[in-house]
């Protein structure tokens, strides 16, 4: 079978079938210390809620041991493993207790709870997506309560996990799943892992000891364009030597809070259901000075979600309450302009069944386009879309609107929307259509720039994989960025055989791109190399063109060289260096060759009879969140980085 290859410098899903790892960022070494647990006592009968541990085992013997009432290895070959790990203690990956952990996090915030203990987990941190779906459906069929899911990995296509999430959703069992750690001091973008991102699940981020986003904690919005994670939790717990840091540790936090929750519903016989406990931890969760893409609702208030459950269930009956995210928008990423057109789902939940009706009020209501009524199920995405006017006689125009939800069981909902739109000196596309990775949606690991493009007055659109490439809608365009075509990923809809695929170009999306660019059209193409990229469906794509991408890589020991031969061009004035990891280019002979490392083309350009401009590199490192804020080897990334556009829309 193939493995998850995951390496430090490759940003993006693995060509191979999809392992899930655990996520633990940092052990600190203590001198003394010891597991600090509230009362050991507990009610392991009807009255003790069940939360499912889904995660590397559980060690026998101690205190959390004797709370597992069931336990299950899915670590077996019919799961894709490659070999049988029957015995459901814990596998202790690197040295790590990384389900008894995770218990005993619980344990600390919540006593009253036994376990159901399913390893998913071998002794090399990994598991398959089939091994943890088949788990998830064990613990629901077992009554569990909760599932805690201190684990994560990429999402792929026909994810599995969705169904699974759904199975226990459907069920009336909370899912609450790590973010992800993988947010790299806030450099990194669009990083929630699988199965976090899923709407049925509560994802849950990481905040350090001072209340601060962790520096590791992964971070939406989410490539579907809603926000995740849902809240945040304190990420560390410890034992007797060490501390250990993760979103692994603030999951059993709120999986712990939902325990404390259902626990109060079933013993004074309260109606709960999945809703009503999401809703409760978001509508109580303490607002925080962050980006709601960084930091959800806010940071777990246990204590405010117990009071806001006593005082909304009066009479024993269904609690009728209901809450949104986000609670403004535009993110502050995102960058408006005349002409643009802008979509985002905004995430209800509800504690039932409940129908809202949109209504509007401020300035730019005519812009906004939203149903009159919406029906919400406990969670439900809800469209929104802005459409802005090409308005001639202004340089800017204000949009300050507010958006109500109203219901007269579950309350009144409100999301403002603000920003100054501008009218663009060139509009640019961003071309993600053929690539699924989410790091690259909603800007992600290119957000840096896109950032520095709009700063300059200039739009930036995406087109998505759901919008095919017609000759009409790149007219609309000064210039298009086309970001990592034809890469690899898996597409898991038959989770028993994972299939590695690609998006190639059709012949139709081809020449819409050729004609484009004989009519004066500007395009970078941005590729890879090969152990990524498909490079034979790429150079298909640029076969008009001349160019074409080899099929060895540049590197330094996994890291990016750092590429200073640099020719004399509008493009290169005053770069310096810039930072390369990916594949060699061959550069026509009626092309210009504009930077070389060693004897190697690694950046060259084009330029038609008609004005069409084309830039190709066989890298996307210096045009990346890391390589424009000096990560690599230089911090002249952005200089080549704005030079190219410029060139691109006609500009230099």
């Amino acid at each position: 079978m193939f493995e998850w290859d995951e390496t430090p410098t490759q940003r993006g899903p693995s060509t191979r079938v999809k392992l899930i790892a655990l996520g633990l960022v940092l052990i600190i070494v203590l001198g003394t210390g010891s597991i600090l647990l509230s009362s050991l006592t507990f009610d392991d009968g009807s009255n003790a809620i069940k939360v499912a541990v889904v995660d590397s085992g559980i060690s026998p013997g101690g205190n959390i041991h004797i709370r597992v009432v069931d336990s299950k290895s899915f670590v077996l070959k019919k799961y894709g493993y490659s070999s049988d790990e029957t015995d459901t203690s814990d596998s202790r990956p690197d040295d790590v207790p990384h389900g008894t952990l995770v218990a005993s996090t619980i344990v600390n915030e919540y006593s009253n709870v036994v376990f159901l203990n399913a390893k998913v987990l071998g002794k090399k941190g990994t598991a398959t997506t089939a091994g943890i779906v088949a788990a998830i459906k064990w613990a629901v069929d077992q009554g569990t309560d909760v599932i805690n899911l201190s684990i994560g990995g990429s999402p792929t296509v026909g994810d599995p996990m969705r169904e699974a999430v759904d199975y226990a959703f459907s069920k009336g069992v909370v899912v609450v799943a790590a973010a992800g750690n993988e947010g790299d001091h806030q450099i990194a973008g669009t990083t929630i892992n699988t199965p976090a991102i899923m709407t049925n699940a509560l994802c849950v981020g990481a905040v350090d000891s001072y209340g601060n986003p962790a520096y590791y904690t992964s971070y939406g919005p989410t490539a579907d364009r809603f926000i995740k994670p849902d809240l945040v939790a304190k990420g560390e717990t410890r034992d007797v030597n060490y501390i250990y840091y993760g979103t692994s540790f603030a999951s059993p936090r709120v999986a712990a809070a939902a325990a404390k929750l259902i626990a109060y519903c079933k013993t004074n016989e309260i109606k709960y259901n999945v809703g009503t406990i999401m809703t409760l931890l978001l509508a109580s969760a303490t607002p925080l000075n962050s980006p709601e893409y960084l930091t959800g609702a806010g940071l777990l208030n246990v204590q405010g979600a117990l009071n806001m459950l006593q005082s909304h269930a009066n009479d024993n009956s269904e609690i009728k309450m209901s809450y949104l995210l986000p609670t403004a928008l535009p993110n502050d990423f995102e960058h408006l302009f005349f002409g643009d057109n802008y979509t985002f789902n905004i995430h209800i939940f509800t504690t039932g069944q409940a129908t809202f009706q949109t209504s509007f009020e401020g300035v730019g209501t005519g812009l906004f386009k939203l149903p009159d009524s919406v029906e919400i199920n406990q969670t439900g995405l809800v469209t929104l879309k802005v459409a802005i006017p090409n308005w001639s006689n202004s340089t800017f125009r204000l949009i300050d609107s507010k958006i109500h939800f109203s219901s007269d069981e579950f309350g009144n909902l409100t999301m403002n929307f603000y920003e100054i739109t501008k009218k663009p000196i060139a509009r640019v596309a961003f071309d993600i259509s053929h690539t699924t990775w989410s790091i690259d949606t909603i800007y992600g690991q290119f957000r840096q720039f896109y950032s520095w493009i709009t700063g300059g007055n200039i739009s930036v659109t995406e087109i998505r994989r759901e919008t095919p490439i017609t000759r009409a809608l790149l007219d609309q365009f000064d210039a298009v960025v086309i970001l990592d075509p034809c890469v690899w990923d898996i597409n898991e809809t038959n989770m028993e055989d994972p299939e590695v695929f690609s998006l190639p170009y059709s012949k139709s999306e081809i020449q819409a791109y050729h004609d484009y660019f004989n009519d004066g059209g500007g395009i970078f193409v941005t590729a890879l190399s090969n152990k990524t990229l498909d490079v034979a469906s790429l150079n298909n794509f640029l076969a008009w063109t001349n160019f074409s991408i080899a099929y060895t890589q540049i590197d330094y020991g996994g890291n990016p060289v750092e590429v200073d031969t640099l020719f004399t061009h509008p493009i290169t004035t005053g770069v310096k260096a810039f930072d390369y990891y990916g594949a060699p280019i061959n550069v026509p002979a009626d092309g210009t060759t504009l930077a070389e490392y060693g004897s190697l083309d690694v950046l060259g350009c084009l330029e038609g009879s008609s004005g069409g401009r084309l830039v190709v590199t066989g890298t996307n490192y210096f045009i990346d969140n890391w390589g424009l804020n000096g990560k690599y080897n230089t911090v002249n990334d952005w200089e080549l980085a704005s030079r190219i556009v410029y060139w691109i829309i006609g500009a230099l």
